[in-house]
């Protein structure tokens, strides 16, 4: 396939440079046209789920004969049609079975970033012989697919996620006014989209995604905002916004917020217009725009919540703070975040949060199946302990928040991990106190474990440091059976147990790690060489964010509190 594709590169010999936008219009001829709208009728009528949906959605949705700019203009609806006439005449069957059933057929077309890279994709006969391809491609190839048999399709995509870096696009079926998304690519849990974007939830296989706003690609116009605005010159409005077929659908993913703010900077000449950016590790990127009313109070409408927000204006390709830092929370509320003059020591184990899915298998494998137990006898009487949570692998891979509900209060709980390895960062205890849930303090904890490192010790899941953490194996059936014992000094009601799964450092010793605090701009707090393991900033300004720059590493920003790590 390699020697293939480098093939047709040389074959073709295009250089991209020279190459330019034409508009349709001016290309178009009208039998080509008459073709693919009759075409796109008789595939409607034919289509047994779509067949009664509204002509407004019809237009949006299955007429349009491209849902992407830079694709030639083809007879791929024809070439689909034929392949697969009549093939939504059946509705007895979900349309997720349907969809997957089709999909199938063409599960040859795969995800490789860097497949073809000099290649340009214009066309789905192209992307075929090339057969590997980005989700950008996939999703037009996708929706010219499913148009072509009647079908309403759309492409759905986050501007820039909101605790990872880049972006992302999908597909979504559009049945009764109701969104299906998809993943573009064939796979075997493709319809989750709804359950893993909603903000609340995470992936069992990738971790937690966080998204800020979702957009649609529309073929009508949807002028608003800037660039509706005449008196707004094009250089002072983000890329996204310049577009004018997109429109809002987040609400449609998750519980969205409205966030209303006072701008506290000056605000610069001929500037109408605020932006709410999140960040990535290319620098701060708008995706929410909001009209600068009278007080310098601006709104921004619809915004995805557990993310960390920029308020800031656009100049000329420049990103301008316009107000402080703040998280907007799960409940919707607004957390402010000022640098501050008091300070606090800040230790890391790795510049970012996520990590590659065989790796998060891995961290979870020594947790399914563990069990807390709550006693108030340290012994190994296990019959005396009442069962407080068994863990699953529905899990995250930093902190997870287990409710409790004890029938009395306890003082000892026991970890009994599932296989003879124990592999934890932190655990946190809590009780109610008038009426709110409190840590803890001074938790003791002990275990008959051997240490795979010498420099991690068993104090280290209760040393209220989420970048340190232990690892270690019982070497005895016996010691494993017993468990680690967490002594809280006194029987506590529990209400909440949090743990963080132990993860591998990433502060090689080979590298340097910088860490930058944000104060209305990112200022460096110094740089420390990596030691394997973890190291610990001294005397870092607090309540703000936090990012640590090394070498081929795409960082994510975080706040610290009381020695946990938060990622955004």
């Amino acid at each position: 396939w390699a020697r293939e594709t480098r093939a047709f590169g040389e074959n073709i010999r295009i250089n991209i440079s020279p190459l330019s936008m034409q508009q349709d219009i001016s290309t178009i001829k009208a039998d080509w046209l008459i073709k693919e709208i009759d075409l796109a009728f008789n595939a409607w009528q034919e289509n047994k789920y779509t067949k009664d949906i509204s002509f407004e959605d019809f237009c949006s949705t299955i007429l349009p004969y491209r849902f992407q700019n830079g694709v030639c203009l083809d007879d791929a609806r024809q070439i689909f049609y034929k392949r697969h006439q009549g093939y939504f005449n059946d509705s007895t069957k979900t349309i997720q079975e349907m969809v997957d059933s089709l999909s199938y057929q063409y599960s040859f077309l795969q995800y490789n970033y860097n497949a073809a890279a000099s290649v340009p994709i214009y066309s789905a006969a192209t992307f075929e012989y090339i057969k590997r391809g980005l989700c950008e491609q996939m999703t037009w190839y996708n929706c010219l697919l499913f148009s072509a048999l009647g079908m309403a399709v759309a492409i759905d995509f986050v501007p820039e996620w909101g605790n990872r870096n880049e972006a992302h696009s999908w597909n979504t079926i559009i049945i009764n006014r109701e969104s299906h998304p998809f993943e573009p690519f064939y796979d075997n849990d493709r319809w989750k989209y709804k359950r893993i974007y909603n903000n609340e939830c995470f992936d069992l296989v990738w971790g937690k995604f966080r998204l800020p706003k979702v957009y649609r690609h529309t073929y009508e116009f949807n002028i608003e905002g800037p660039i509706a605005d005449q008196k707004i010159s094009s250089y002072d409005i983000p890329a996204l916004f310049k577009n004018p077929r997109i429109k809002d659908v987040s609400s449609q993913y998750f519980k969205t917020a409205d966030v209303s703010l006072e701008i506290t900077e000056d605000i610069p000449d001929k500037t109408n217009y605020c932006y709410l950016c999140v960040y990535s590790f290319e620098g701060w990127i708008p995706v929410q725009w909001g009209k600068i009313g009278r007080n310098k109070q601006v709104t921004f409408k619809d915004m995805g919540r557990d993310i960390a927000y920029l308020p800031a204006f656009y100049k000329n390709g420049t990103i301008i703070p316009a107000a402080p830092l703040f998280i907007l929370k799960q409940d919707g509320s607004v957390e402010k975040l000022e640098c501050a003059n008091t300070k606090t020591d800040i230790t890391i184990r790795t510049p970012k949060p996520y990590l590659y899915k065989n790796l998060i298998a891995d961290n979870k494998k020594p947790l399914i199946g563990g069990q807390f137990i709550g006693s108030n006898d340290p012994g190994n009487a296990e019959s005396q302990y009442e069962s407080l949570f068994t863990l699953t692998d529905s899990m995250d891979m930093w902190t997870n928040d287990i409710k409790i509900s004890c029938k009395e209060p306890y003082r000892y709980i026991r970890f009994l991990p599932p296989s003879d390895t124990i592999s934890l960062c932190e655990v946190v205890f809590k009780e109610r106190q008038n009426g709110r849930l409190i840590e803890i303090p001074n938790v003791k904890v002990s275990a008959n474990v051997k240490g795979f490192k010498d420099d991690e010790t068993l104090n280290m899941l209760t040393d209220h440091l989420s970048a340190t953490g232990f690892k270690g194996v019982f070497r005895k059936k016996k010691e494993r059976q017993q468990g680690i014992i967490f002594d809280l000094g006194k029987p506590c009601k529990l209400e909440q147990i949090s743990y963080i799964p132990y993860k591998k450092n990433e502060v090689a010793d080979s590298l340097d790690f910088e860490l930058y605090y944000w104060d209305n701009e990112w200022k460096s707090a110094g740089a420390i060489k990596g030691n394997n393991n973890f190291i610990t900033f001294k005397q870092i300004p607090q309540n703000t964010i936090y990012k640590v720059i090394a070498p081929k590493i795409q960082e994510r920003i975080f706040t610290y509190s009381n020695g946990i790590i938060n990622w955004f």
